[in-house]
């Protein structure tokens, strides 16, 4: 049987919805070279050096201004987003290893470097790109088959990431990394969900109230309304407003709410919990994909023989799934904790559809809003051909609980932007959680 949301779960499942970790999109000035033949192992993690991206940024401001040819400015450009693809890749690098033990200590302090890093590096990019905005060089570089028109236009207004930002993203990234130690801490404590989250959820929450404490004070020193504004204009790019989506996900519980209460009884749900391992997880998804054929089936036979993925269920491993793009190399990986059951294998399948996706793309920025169109598809069609039609029938019902479980989360973290002071507490993101929950779940029908 589904197991109905419980109180506070969801503070905790939506925590990092609305930041997103894509790198910054980068211009056809940049060649991009075959994909690696490597295998993981070959892969040699090694500490950014900071001092390489600033040194490139220099080179490329003096180049500008400096009477050298298009042709050399360009070649300046690619060499800081070699050094930028590299330090991304080392920070992903990083990250794996760190998720895959979270009590090694060499991992902890390369992830934490890496981690505190990232935004200087990203500021780094917007100091070159505002040097070439204000160059002589401008109009040049914005042809069709570099920048593009208009491409330096939103750089010719005064930069924004000043020393007053960098000191919010600090704070912000120390909350962060707060929240995974502690979910790191207490991974290993043995404890059933409910048992989990009243031990450990005051904690975690007062986490995730100081955050949006620090994400507010971003909004208001960027001169936004709201915390979910300044992350749909400024790392989305959408041409929606928050409010809009608030007005969606309402819709979303209004239509489908009766279906979903229904649908928590129902037996198909029995088929997630049914046991497993990580050698059957892996044999579905291989199915899919060589009876696929085509692009999945090369896509995955790459993911294999070059060992791009982890997928164990033992260990002090980050408790959690993803897919990264390692620039550097050309190739992506997937990271996956299993719990030993049926879902593993829809999750697994979920994660490999975003490895195929930057197998093609090679990386290729992609917008939230469309990212997960492949991941979901490959979902839904691995049920069909690795021939399970349990898993069939699961998916179709699993799809209900995405739809609303996640409309649910999203319209609750954008209210959670919204509360005061006084409001801003553990037990009051509790009750803003408790207070939506009629908009989502039918009301207990009377026995007669």
């Amino acid at each position: 049987m589904k197991q109905a949301v419980v109180k506070l779960t969801a503070i905790f499942l939506v925590i990092c919805i609305l930041t997103g970790c894509t790198p910054a999109q980068k211009t056809p000035a940049q060649k991009t070279p075959v994909q690696s033949q490597r295998t993981f192992a070959s892969l040699k993690y090694t500490r950014p050096d900071m001092n390489d991206l600033e040194f490139f940024v220099r080179r490329v401001a003096q180049a500008v201004q400096g009477g050298n040819t298009r042709n050399e400015v360009v070649d300046y450009i690619n060499n800081f987003y070699e050094a930028y693809d590299s330090f991304y890749t080392n920070f992903y690098l990083a990250s794996i290893y760190h998720d895959i033990d979270m009590q090694d200590e060499y991992w902890q302090e390369e992830y934490a470097f890496c981690s505190s890093a990232a935004a200087q590096v990203d500021v780094l990019l917007d100091d070159m790109y505002r040097a070439l905005a204000q160059s002589p060089m401008r109009v040049s570089l914005e042809s069709p088959a570099l920048f593009g028109e208009g491409f330096f236009d939103s750089y010719l207004e005064e930069s924004p990431y000043d020393e007053g930002y960098m000191i919010l993203a600090e704070e912000e990234l120390r909350l962060e990394n707060l929240y995974y130690e502690l979910c790191a801490e207490y991974a290993g404590d043995g404890l059933e969900a409910s048992a989990y989250y009243t031990i450990h959820g005051p904690q975690l929450a007062q986490v995730f109230a100081d955050l949006i404490a620090v994400r507010q004070d971003m909004a208001d020193y960027f001169g936004y309304d709201s915390y979910p504004q300044l992350a749909y204009d400024m790392y989305h790019y959408r041409e929606y407003t928050p409010r809009q989506t608030e007005k969606y996900m309402e819709q979303l519980g209004q239509e489908l709410k009766s279906l979903y209460t229904d649908a928590l009884e129902d037996n198909r749900w029995n088929w997630s919990e049914v046991s497993s391992n990580e050698e059957k997880t892996f044999a579905y998804v291989k199915k899919a994909a060589e009876a696929m054929g085509g692009v999945m089936e090369e896509a995955f036979k790459r993911m294999e023989t070059g060992n791009f993925y982890h997928i164990l269920s033992d260990g002090n491993k980050y408790d959690g799934g993803y897919e990264v793009y390692l620039t550097a190399y050309r190739v992506p990986f997937v990271y996956l904790k299993t719990n030993d059951v049926n879902y593993d294998k829809l999750a697994f399948a979920h994660e490999f559809g975003h490895f195929v996706h930057d197998y093609v793309c090679q990386g290729t920025y992609a917008s939230t809003d469309v990212t997960e169109v492949m991941s979901q598809a490959t979902e839904y069609m691995s049920t069909v051909y690795a021939q399970d039609r349990a898993a069939e029938s699961y998916k179709l019902i699993d799809g209900l609980w995405v739809l609303v479980e996640q409309a649910c989360y999203t319209a609750f973290e954008i209210r959670a932007y919204s509360l005061k002071e006084g409001e801003l507490t553990p037990d009051g993101l509790a009750q803003l959680f408790e207070a939506q929950l009629p908009l989502f779940l039918q009301p207990q029908r009377p026995a007669y």
